[in-house]
């Protein structure tokens, strides 16, 4: 069919010949034609899940050059580049067929239904085919369905693809979530990237019993016994340096974190030291507290008595410096009813305010 002429007796069982008449707009005559044999001059096949590769089944999906390569720059150059394809068929061996039906059908009908089980094959599509609004669309659908349980799953899906808009979105609900986000399953080296942040909204007592847990359960997964030495082995040094034992409480220093042996004696004798104050030298673990990610609130003053500059238009500035990074959510100014004003913010030297409102 694809070379010649199309098989008659096909087209008049499946379709009237004037069919053109009843479809009013250009996208009614490309959804027509979404899978459909009539005018199809190329055609994607993919694997049927379940069967051998001995029987070599497979799902056949019929489309059209031209729609696709409209569509895609990878399209136009695979049928109308410098050298184009001959074959009359597409084959996609990772592929699964219920993906590539919705990959088509947001070329052909510019409908698109996303879910968590297709999502990421879409994406997959999008990017091998450059097509950047779909893939638009399916960074939006991974981020409004984004929560504690699955957070990780989209870090990785972005982390693959280099998203960085994404990952920091990611890691800002890891942040805010993260007792939470500890309850999950997690990889070791997103744990690894956890622990060394500053911005963990999690008491150090509570994350290192989350710590203490993965460490134990990795062990019994991986037939070990998990005692402090093999926990701590599984964790890696980078881990255990990044928890910050001296802002822990002392009562439960001595009684949660020695008792789980993943410490050192000499580890253990330092902290110690540490918190009688006798400690002389470097205690080898970060002493700062996480920045809380609880909104707080300064008043440069409570309220304001008789006539102020903005009264006869003059500029008036607020000036304050910060020693660690900060999210500034919000500024209220005094102001005059009905005028209208213009604020603008500005950050320098080592650490830039990150602006949020």
């Amino acid at each position: 069919m694809f070379a010649g002429q199309p098989d008659q007796s096909v087209l008049d069982k499946n379709c009237p010949e004037d069919w053109q008449t009843t479809k009013l707009t250009i996208k009614d005559r490309c959804s027509f034609l979404f899978n459909n044999e009539l005018l199809s001059d190329i055609k994607f096949t993919v694997p049927v899940p379940g069967e051998s590769e001995s029987k070599k089944s497979k799902h056949e999906i019929f489309a059209h050059k031209f729609l696709l390569s409209i569509s895609s720059p990878v399209f136009y150059a695979m049928f109308y580049g410098a050298m184009p394809e001959t074959g009359e068929t597409v084959e996609l061996p990772d592929c699964e067929y219920e993906i590539l039906v919705e990959f088509l059908r947001y070329i052909y009908c510019d409908v698109l239904t996303l879910n968590e089980n297709n999502v990421k094959g879409v994406l997959d599509l999008s990017k091998k085919y450059m097509m950047p609004p779909l893939a638009d669309k399916c960074w939006q659908f991974l981020l409004s369905n984004m929560y504690p349980t699955n957070v990780f799953s989209v870090l990785s899906v972005a982390e693959f693809y280099d998203e960085e808009k994404v990952m920091n979105l990611c890691w800002k609900m890891i942040d805010g979530q993260t007792e939470a986000v500890l309850r999950q399953r997690i990889e070791r080296r997103h744990l690894e990237a956890m622990i060394s942040r500053d911005t963990l909204k999690i008491e150090e007592e509570t994350l290192f019993t989350a710590v203490d847990k993965w460490a134990t359960r990795e062990c019994e997964e991986n037939g070990l016994t998990s005692d402090g030495e093999k926990k701590r082995t599984v964790l890696g040094e980078q881990i255990i340096k990044a928890i910050r034992f001296p802002v822990m409480d002392q009562y439960y220093f001595n009684s949660v974190v020695t008792s789980s042996g993943i410490l050192s004696a000499e580890e253990v004798s330092l902290l110690q030291k540490y918190f009688e104050a006798t400690l002389d030298g470097t205690i080898g673990f970060p002493e700062h507290h996480r920045l809380p990610n609880d909104l707080v609130r300064r008043e440069r003053f409570r309220f304001c008595r008789g006539r102020h500059s903005y009264r006869h238009g003059l500029k008036d500035a607020l000036v304050f410096e910060v020693i660690y990074p900060i999210e500034l959510h919000g500024v209220v100014l005094f102001g005059d009813y009905n005028c209208n004003y213009y604020m603008a913010s500005s950050a320098s030297g080592q650490y830039a305010v990150n602006s949020v409102f």
